[in-house]
Order: C-alpha cells, then structure tokens, then sequence
C-alpha cells in the first residue's frame, strides 16, 4: 500500500527548493493531474518574468533547484552584492551608486566599501565604478 501524500510537506519543501536556488516563489499548487505547478520570479530581473515548472513526484526537487539556477543571468561571472546597478546599500550603511559599463577588452577586478566588504567582483568585458552617495558618522 502506498504511503499518504503530504502535500504541504511537498509545497513547503519545493518553496524552499526555490528559494535556496535563488529564486522567489510566486504560486506553489497541485493540479487536476497530481503535478505540482511551482511558478517563480527571478529577484532583480529587469523584465519581471514569471517561470514555471511542472513537477512529478517521481523527480527529485534538485530537479527543480537546477531549473531555477539555469534561469539565474550569469553574465561576466559578475557578483554584486544587491545584484543590480543603482543604490546599493552596504552592511555597514553606506550608501554606495554603483554602475556598469561594457569594455571591449576583458577586465577582472573588484571593488570593496571603506569597511573591506566587497561591493562588486567582475571578470568579463565590463568595468563597474562605485561611488560613496551616503557616509556613516565617524566612529560607528
């Protein structure tokens, strides 16, 4: 006899699977067929897509993590720590703009705050700049 389906468990658990990968859930249902339809957005895509992923219980959920990953842009292996140009707000609170522009030849650097946390990493054919838009009070 087969064991009873938490279907909770299972929603909870694919929430999570897309979470951890990157994304962020926007509808988890089961449908007429016994498949679970999980849609889910891509923080800081500029486009505001919605993906969605059909899941049977045969596959395992890092079926599903791999799925939100390969929708994750990873252009110029490049790693902000907000993950958009603009304002960028560190852990220490400066306020830093951070900006991006394309160069014709391939560039590997970073940029880090006043308190050592990195802001920027890059390695492709870009050159980001940062500038410090709000200090924090001397002493803090």
């Amino acid at each position: 006899m087969a064991e009873p389906i938490d279907r909770p468990a299972e929603l909870n658990a694919a929430e999570k699977t897309v979470r951890e990968a990157g994304g962020a859930p926007a509808e988890v249902f089961y449908r007429d067929d016994g498949r679970m339809e999980i849609s889910f957005m891509i923080p800081g895509d500029r486009n505001d897509r919605v993906y969605t992923f059909l899941w049977d219980r045969h596959e395992s959920l890092m079926t599903l993590g791999n799925f939100v990953r390969s929708k994750i842009p990873r252009a110029s292996n490049m790693e902000v720590n907000s993950g958009v140009e603009g304002e960028n707000t560190c852990e220490c609170g400066r306020v830093w703009l951070l900006a991006k522009r394309k160069v014709p030849q391939r560039d590997k650097d970073d940029l880090s705050c006043n308190c050592g946390k990195k802001l920027v990493r890059w390695n492709g054919g870009c050159v980001w700049t940062a500038q410090l838009i709000k200090d924090i009070p001397s002493g803090a």
